[in-house]
């Protein structure tokens, strides 16, 4: 896993590190075709996590007060832009709603480009690259 990239499983919160696509995909199967076809792209798999349902709206826990500090403050600069703070609320309702929320590493722009393709493929909207300070949305 590389740095940048630091998924833990087990942890109970859940943060973007910079250069995360993250979007929605509303099918189990396309999911699991998803993963698949970004294994087949060069995507490790501790480079990528699928969340769903409660427990991954808990993990990306909105407001950030489970985060601690530093992501409550990344929280709290978002709600001044009020496309991101609806970015991460809609995020939530989708898994809540039973849809799954898959984050992959994209460094660079070619990269970010030819995986938001593999999500779009497999029924993936709502696709959004995150920075440290910035969200491009890609798909709505």
């Amino acid at each position: 896993m590389t740095e940048r990239h630091q998924y833990d499983p087990d942890s109970d919160t859940l943060a973007f590190p910079d250069d995360t696509l993250v979007g929605i995909i509303d099918d189990p199967d396309a999911v699991e075709e998803a993963i698949g076809d970004l294994k087949d792209a060069g995507v490790p798999e501790d480079g990528m996590q699928v969340l769903c349902c409660e427990d991954g709206a808990r993990r990306l826990d909105p407001s950030g007060k489970r985060h601690g500090g530093m992501e409550r403050l990344r929280r709290i600069v978002q709600n001044f832009g009020d496309e991101d703070r609806k970015h991460v609320r809609r995020q939530a309702d989708e898994m809540r709603a039973g849809r799954f929320l898959i984050s992959v590493l994209a460094e660079g722009e070619e990269e970010r480009d030819r995986l938001t393709n593999i999500l779009k493929e497999r029924g993936g909207h709502f696709i959004n690259h995150y920075t440290s300070w910035t969200v491009t949305q890609l798909e709505p």
